[in-house]
């Protein structure tokens, strides 16, 4: 977290000082005045941008697995001496190799191995289904 806002604190810095030097009232507008006017324009624009996804039916908070309770579990724990298994989605829709190779599986169907990109699918259409209930 606070690395994060140490990356926040640069660039407003850095945008604190692209103002100055090329806004037209630059050199009249203090620091805190600026820290003030960013902060209220980017709680504007956020508030713009949920209104908007209110009336187009979307979301911009993005579809997580922790969302809908579906979280990614290691099957080790499980099983003991456990070597990857083939992903079962991508063994369904063909795919082939290493990289389908996986020892993760769905909170909700620990029998069943998923690897990262197919469980973020399965989440995302869990959630799809829940929100169309």
């Amino acid at each position: 977290m606070r690395f994060l806002a140490f990356v926040f604190g640069i660039a407003e810095a850095n945008a604190w000082s692209c103002y100055k030097e090329f806004a037209a009232d630059g050199d009249k507008i203090t620091h805190g005045q600026f820290k003030d006017k960013l902060a209220y324009q980017l709680l504007h624009y956020c508030k713009a941008q949920t209104s908007n996804d209110a009336e187009q039916g979307t979301s911009t908070i993005g579809i997580m697995p922790r969302r809908n309770r579906h979280t990614l579990v290691n099957m080790k724990s499980r099983f003991q001496g456990l070597t990857r298994l083939c992903c079962r989605s991508c063994r369904e829709n063909g795919k082939r190799g290493p990289q389908t190779r996986t020892v993760y599986c769905c909170s909700c169907n620990p029998d069943r191995p998923l690897c990262r990109q197919c469980h973020v699918a399965h989440a995302v259409q869990i959630a799809v289904q829940q929100d169309a209930q």
